[in-house]
């Protein structure tokens, strides 16, 4: 976001989508330009901008630092798509409940709203995001679309399960998790006017909030829904939730086939020593990127036991990844004869254990330059918690 010459392209390439934009109706987020910098959906049609909505609430706290980028939106744009006033809002706006979804859904009468999102993902987090889209959608009696990213980008994993759900809260359907996914549906907003007018708690806050300082804009893009020529296929739209455990694996395996392939590998490398944390890894690995771009190097030393080397190799032949098996015990013995001067104790103390790991670190890491291939971390929380691995 501070170099300008990511901006400038980011704008070609919305001017890219723009001049394809015959006929359908586009909304895209990027970074906007004007003035200053703004976090913004740009709504195309016709190749044409039709117009452009600025994000107002930025995120400041966790993994979020919008602030230090962007400057905050204050339009709030109703759209007219054939005949329907819809709001588009972005991201964290749709979570506060005085945000521009009550001004587009109540005031400005939106019968549908879209949020493009980008929200990561973190264990629950689907689950708190679908209570909050619930309560937007009933407090303000209005449709959301919400439509969310997904892929790795660097350590954070940006699930998808974007949905669509009435303005009763039920979810009408839901995308596939942590995969691109594309949706077809027809939305019926007869019912809300209706759900609207015998709701006194709308009817009493649109009252009120004519009488306020909140405003919107009206804009008619133009659009027309031509006439059907496509079978609408209903079955194939997800309603259920998958389990956690599933939603956790799902995320392991994106994050690490985007960190992977986004930094220009295809291969990767790791240490398997018949444990559970580099058998998981080694799992992650395989269905990440596929069993013939995985290789596993067993380091036995003279302290390995017999079923760590036997698991290993079986675990090798389950998941059909290559495997290189490298004796360490000649060069631990090197090392410890080198320092045998400085080594105060001549029993094995924790010096000497990490030895081990530094060498098959060295031998990893060999195999990385020679080949272009990256190597996988197999350490637990605790050794990743103070840089051990």
């Amino acid at each position: 976001m501070l170099k300008p010459a990511f901006i400038e392209e980011n704008l070609r390439y919305l001017n890219k989508i723009k001049n394809i934009s015959d006929n359908i109706l586009v909304i895209i987020g990027f970074a906007n330009k004007d003035h200053d910098l703004y976090n913004s959906a740009a709504v195309l049609y016709n190749r044409e901008i039709v117009s452009i909505y600025n994000k107002q609430f930025l995120p400041n706290y966790s993994v979020f630092d919008e602030e230090r980028y962007f400057q905050k939106g204050n339009n709030n744009l109703i759209h007219v798509i054939d005949g329907i006033p819809v709001g588009i809002n972005i991201c964290e706006d749709i979570y506060y409940s005085s945000g521009p979804s009550k001004v587009q859904a109540i005031l400005g009468g939106a019968k549908l709203i879209v949020n493009i999102s980008a929200s990561p993902y973190h264990v629950d987090k689907i689950h708190e995001r679908e209570k909050i889209l619930f309560t937007r959608a009933v407090d303000n009696r209005v449709n959301i679309m919400y439509v969310n990213t997904v892929g790795g980008q660097d350590e954070l994993v940006f699930d998808g399960n974007s949905l669509i759900i009435n303005e009763k809260g039920v979810i009408l359907a839901r995308a596939k998790s942590f995969e691109e996914d594309i949706i077809l549906f027809d939305l019926d907003t007869a019912n809300t006017g209706t759900t609207r007018l015998q709701d006194p708690k709308y009817r009493n806050q649109r009252a009120k909030m004519s009488t306020t300082k909140a405003c919107f804009s009206l804009i008619d893009t133009g659009y027309k829904i031509k006439p059907k020529n496509y079978s609408l296929e209903r079955k194939g739209l997800k309603t259920e939730k998958s389990p956690a455990q599933e939603d956790i694996y799902k995320a392991l395996i994106l994050g690490t086939r985007d960190y992977v392939l986004k930094n220009g590998f295809r291969k990767v490398v790791l240490g398997l020593s018949g444990g559970i944390d580099s058998a998981l890894v080694a799992v992650i690995a395989a269905f990440s990127l596929g069993k013939e771009n995985v290789t596993a190097v067993m380091l036995p030393s003279m302290f390995s036991s017999e079923s760590s080397i036997k698991d290993s190799c079986k675990l090798i032949k389950n998941l059909g990844i290559n495997g290189i098996k490298i004796p360490i015990t000649e060069i631990y013995k090197s090392y410890i004869n080198e320092l045998q001067k400085q080594l105060e104790h001549e029993e094995i103390n924790i010096t000497k254990e990490n030895i081990q790991a530094r060498i098959r670190g060295n031998i990893l890491m060999a195999f990385s330059n020679e080949y272009n291939w990256l190597v996988l971390a197999t350490g637990n929380k605790s050794e990743t918690s103070v840089g051990y691995c």
